[in-house]
């Protein structure tokens, strides 16, 4: 299901990311611009990819509060920038902080936020898609050199979490932020 369908779908859409932080985060989202293709949002590191979920807002709260409350911040390093061949999507790999993404994906994709995901798993941060096939090598390329130039440590304690919403336009609405290790906070 594209992000296009999963936006017109009868329930909402949602997923969990974690932003990077400045001056990291605000780096590669520098980045991001100066490289042609599509772009979402703020560079960040998605915990649970977007799904349809059925569930009253509360309970949704409910299951994720309960869910994450046994996760403390971790260290998350970056590693090569690389490509998803079968979508051109052009990412930057995570090395340290993986087991830890995946444990929280193992975590939450049941119960309420189960859904059959059209990829495995793989923490990442994506930078862009390339409009066509034929640039694919030519924005890997651009991107690998900036990447290359970044002054800043490549790496970041993922802290807090953000749980958003697709609106129906497709433009995604943060609903809550947990701080791993507290309370949910309802925005």
């Amino acid at each position: 299901m594209s992000s296009t369908q999963m936006a017109r779908a009868a329930a909402p859409v949602f997923t969990l990311v974690a932003y990077l932080p400045d001056p990291l985060g605000g780096y590669l989202n520098a980045m991001r611009e100066a490289l042609p293709g599509h772009k979402a949002g703020n560079v960040h590191l998605t915990l649970l990819p977007p799904r349809p979920v059925a569930a009253e807002l509360d309970c949704a709260f409910l299951e994720l509060e309960e869910s994450l409350g046994e996760f403390d911040r971790f260290e998350v390093s970056l590693t090569d920038v690389t490509m998803f061949e079968d979508t051109g999507v052009v990412y930057i790999a995570v090395d340290h902080g993986q087991q830890e993404s995946r444990q929280i994906h193992k975590k939450l994709n049941r119960g309420t936020f189960a859904f059959q995901e059209p990829f495995d798993y793989k923490p990442h941060i994506t930078l862009v898609r390339p409009v066509d096939e034929a640039t694919r090598p030519n924005v890997q390329e651009q991107a690998i050199e900036l990447w290359q130039r970044c002054p800043f440590p490549r790496k970041f304690e993922l802290a807090a979490v953000d749980f958003l919403r697709q609106a129906p336009d497709g433009k995604w609405e943060k609903l809550w932020q947990k701080a791993l290790g507290e309370s949910l906070k309802h925005l």
